[in-house]
This record gives C-alpha cells, structure tokens and sequence, in this order.
C-alpha cells in the first residue's frame, strides 16, 4: 500500500494487520512526501491492514461546508 502527499508533509505513519481489533504492526516506512506499508505475513480471510499518515497541519486545503456536505451525498 502507498501513499502520495504534498512534499515534506507526511510527519509520522503507522500501520496494524491482523482480524479487527488486532494490534499486529505492520512494515511502515515514509520520506516526507510517500508512505509505503506492507503486511509482513500472507493474511487470512477476513483479516486487514490498517494504516495511518500523519500530515503536518495545512498539507490539505480543508473543505468548504458546502463541499463536505456535498461530498457525503455522493
């Protein structure tokens, strides 16, 4: 799994595998504008990846009223 940011904003990531509520790490590493996060083993049926990127404050233009509301919608 990869992430993309704006340059130098991704400040700190995580990542969980294993059956919900399960706090198996993952492998998680990132320079300051990619994320990449990879189960270290094969996961059963049902189980998941559970990732986290922390982006430094003003990364992402934070969306109008209108636009949040229009986007739960769609």
């Amino acid at each position: 799994i990869s992430v993309t940011a704006p340059a130098g904003s991704i400040t700190k990531v995580d990542c969980l595998q294993g059956p919900k509520g399960v706090t198996q790490r993952c492998a998680s590493k990132f320079t300051g504008s990619q994320a990449t996060f990879t189960a270290t083993r094969p996961l059963m049926e049902h189980e998941q990846v559970t990732i986290v990127v922390s982006l430094r404050k003003g990364a992402v233009t934070a969306p109008t009223t209108l636009r949040s509301l229009d986007s739960r919608m769609h």
